[in-house]
């Protein structure tokens, strides 16, 4: 976590001396066009430790463990905000990722992007309307499935290890 604001804040200030480095006509060894561009671009990117750090959580809610082929499934879930800071309108993505448990190959793979503004301690709960559903198998066996909350650029999670579940799911014909 440290790690990553000090790579941002050398990021911010690297851009800083380009820009500074530009101005005044001098050229130290990497202020090429190409390295400001690419450090511009690093800056940006990292910017996010200046966004709101948010501890993002994911819980599945009742999950189907086995199914029958061409049923769909619905894996209903929460994502809370167990950080201490609110955290920013659309601030987070969830990707659900099906793999088949003998090959490790996605079968399936959905991004769900929404993401209200969750105060610290709340949460939001996902599911489907009636008739929808997240995966529909199309071949009996046993699969892997996972959820993982993204944080949106912009948005820093200082503990990634509680943003995604997985769980085993078996097809049946």
């Amino acid at each position: 976590h440290r790690g990553y604001q000090w790579q941002c804040a050398g990021a911010l200030r690297m851009r800083r001396v380009l820009i500074r480095t530009a101005k005044s006509n001098q050229s130290p060894p990497m202020a090429s066009k190409a390295n400001f561009i690419f450090l511009s671009a690093a800056a940006v990117t990292l910017g996010g430790c200046r966004g709101p750090e948010v501890d993002y959580k994911i819980t599945l809610l009742s999950p189907p463990v086995s199914l029958r082929l061409g049923e769909g499934a619905v894996f209903e879930h929460a994502v809370h905000n167990a950080g201490k800071t609110k955290s920013p309108n659309r601030g987070y993505s969830v990707l659900m990722t099906v793999y088949d448990a003998s090959s490790s190959e996605v079968a399936e793979e959905w991004l769900e992007t929404a993401g209200s503004s969750l105060a610290p301690g709340e949460a939001s709960t996902y599911s489907m309307s009636s008739g929808y559903w997240h995966w529909k198998p199309i071949a009996p066996g046993k699969y892997t499935v996972r959820l993982e909350v993204i944080p949106n650029p912009g948005t820093v999670d200082p503990v990634p290890s509680n943003n995604a579940k997985t769980i085993s799911v078996t097809v049946t014909k």
